[in-house]
């Protein structure tokens, strides 16, 4: 990071920045990570306050050395918005209202004249193009100044924007590879064998080594970064013959995507524990084929017992999606037991892939209490979904 440190004038007020303190800066992680997906490599991330002269001069080193410059905030009606200015200062411009973007004040804002705060958003740089991504039109279009984008600082708006413009920074050539080696060991230990592996293959693969103190698994995560996959798996058998026997621990990051595989690869395993596993996909499975997911309750409280069988219903949906889908079945219904309290809530098992493309298993934030039932210890509750009356699993 580099954050300049800039000491103002007696009669003037240091401005406002990130480098103050006073935002959460989460735009560089999901800038970074979104364009390593699409083959570029960032080089810098500088944070600079909202001062024109301090801007421009950052916009004007970087648009000389890099591909890409992208910039995030500073766009709005405001006394600090001040990126338009800036850039147009780094190029040696003006900035002008520009008659696409004045339309578009006057049709999202109504008639307005020229000194109103919404016209800030129609005055550009003088050579400023208009973006408007691919599939459905984005409402403001990304500006952008020969290799400088200019997007918004709200991380909803920025993030929303990147994924509609990626056509415009994605790299056919180049496809970043990785590996991760997850080591129940101090990096004391460790060191000799990363500065050999380092030495090996410096210039073609990238070793980074990360301390993770509150893991209860492993102590340093290791990352093998490159451009080509074979230099990459090369990488990876020597420092897994370098590393101290022993150390390298399994860790499993994802246990979501690969449930049903697992979960009956472990029931048809025929050992003593796929043996109670598969017993449990039986009554699983029986409940499924009668009732919908809507028509279902399962008995939750945090504790393992009760995580374990949320797992076994998801791998069970995953493996016959069918059973989710049908009778218009959104969600299962897992009931979380608070003293004194029923409180349920709707988790999401749907392999419908509408959540991001992804599959997922999650939960709503948004559940209401009811009042604690009180039911005798020699009876079973009975659930009432959407679809009538249901089975209670636990």
């Amino acid at each position: 990071w580099f954050c300049p440190r800039r000491v103002p004038p007696p009669d003037q007020s240091a401005p406002a920045a990130p480098c103050d303190g006073h935002t959460q800066d989460t735009n560089s992680f999901f800038m970074c990570r979104r364009l390593r997906a699409l083959g570029v490599r960032v080089a810098r991330i500088s944070v600079v306050p909202d001062d024109v002269e301090a801007i421009a001069g950052e916009v004007s080193s970087f648009a000389s050395r890099f591909t890409f410059v992208l910039t995030s905030g500073g766009i709005g009606p405001t006394h600090d918005d001040v990126t338009f200015e800036a850039v147009a200062r780094a190029f040696g411009e003006q900035i002008a209202p520009h008659p696409e973007l004045v339309a578009l004040v006057h049709r999202l804002f109504g008639a307005t004249d020229a000194q109103r705060p919404e016209m800030k958003l129609a005055r550009v740089p003088a050579s400023s193009r208009l973006n408007y991504g691919v599939g459905s039109a984005f409402e403001y279009p990304l500006v952008s100044v020969r290799n400088v984008y200019i997007f918004p600082g709200i991380p909803a708006l920025m993030e929303r924007a990147l994924d509609g413009f990626a056509h415009l920074f994605r790299s056919e050539q180049t496809r970043f590879h990785s590996r991760a080696i997850y080591v129940a060991a101090d990096e004391v230990l460790i060191a000799p064998a990363l500065d050999r592996v380092n030495a090996a293959f410096q210039g073609r693969v990238s070793l980074g080594s990360y301390p993770d103190w509150a893991s209860n698994y492993y102590r340093v995560k290791l990352m093998l970064d490159s451009e080509s996959e074979q230099d990459l798996e090369e990488a990876h058998r020597f420092l897994m013959e370098e590393l101290p026997p022993g150390v390298v621990v399994p860790l499993v990051t994802d246990c979501i995507a690969p449930a049903a595989t697992e979960v009956y690869g472990l029931a048809e395993s025929g050992s003593a524990l796929g043996h109670k596993v598969a017993a449990a996909l039986r009554t699983i499975e029986e409940a499924l084929e009668r009732y919908s997911l809507a028509q279902l309750c399962v008995g939750f409280n945090g504790g393992k017992d009760c995580t374990a069988l949320l797992h076994l219903v998801h791998a069970a949906v995953e493996r016959y999606p069918a059973w989710g889908r049908r009778r218009g079945s959104h969600g299962l219904q897992a009931g979380l037991w608070i003293p004194g309290l029923w409180s349920p809530c709707v988790m999401d098992l749907s392999t419908d892939g509408t959540q991001r493309g992804r599959r997922s298993c999650r939960f709503s934030t948004s559940a209401s209490c009811l009042p604690s039932p009180r039911w005798s210890t020699s009876s079973r509750p009975r659930c009432r979904g959407a679809g009538g009356e249901g089975q209670a699993v636990g």
